[in-house]
């Protein structure tokens, strides 16, 4: 019980660790109104399509930090707010 109770903190850190990445390489602010929690800021598809990509592709953060240094400008970070508002 143990083990696994450390296995999934180690995860967790390290998850958060890519998270941190993501939102440092687009530089830890909402590209819309500037907004820095990292708690609220999301990565946004530019041109739609993430909800159908994720389910196909980015199951793991690790996957999805490569694609997204591969692909300069198709995706950014929008806070929570932002990105619902573009969504609707």
């Amino acid at each position: 019980m143990r083990d696994k109770h450390k296995q999934a903190l180690s995860k967790k850190k390290y998850k958060d660790g890519i998270r941190r990445m993501i939102v440092n390489y687009f530089g830890g602010r909402c590209r819309q109104c500037d907004f820095s929690d990292i708690r609220a800021l999301q990565v946004d598809h530019i041109h739609g399509g993430g909800s159908k990509e994720r389910k196909a592709e980015f199951k793991n953060e690790r996957k999805l930090l490569m694609d997204i240094l591969k692909n300069e400008g198709k995706y950014q970070l929008l806070c929570a707010n932002c990105n619902w508002i573009k969504r609707v």
